[in-house]
């Protein structure tokens, strides 16, 4: 695994990173500055690791998906000198922080409300 030398100005510089047959497990896009690296099929815990230690290393992340949000899994990697995409991938995640806690405290009040109506039995 190589050790990035900084953002990646490029797709291609992505692409380079990332290794010579990436395009078998992953669709390749830019978007706003942002390089999006969609999974065309189920990694395994192997190739995922690889790929976002990689991922990690050109300062990117990885987007959980969420169905309701119509929100896909893919990997982000912010371009460098490519505008405030930055700002989106914060926005994102935050976005996704939020809809898990909502989730969790909204599973915590059901159950409450379960056992205080067991209780009530």
């Amino acid at each position: 695994m190589s050790e990035s030398k900084g953002k990646p100005t490029s797709v291609d510089d992505v692409r380079k990173e990332l290794g010579g047959d990436i395009e078998d497990f992953l669709t390749i896009e830019e978007k706003d500055g942002i390089v999006v690296l969609t999974p065309k099929d189920w990694l395994g815990s192997t190739t995922f690791s690889d790929i976002i230690a990689k991922v990690h290393a050109m300062g990117g992340d990885y987007i959980k998906g969420n169905k309701k949000e119509g929100v896909t899994a893919h990997f982000e990697v912010p371009l460098e000198g490519k505008g405030g995409k930055q700002i989106k991938v914060a926005k994102d995640q935050a976005r996704h922080i939020l809809t898990t806690f909502l989730r969790d405290v909204e599973a915590l009040v059901s159950k409450t409300i379960k056992e205080l109506e067991d209780l009530m039995k």
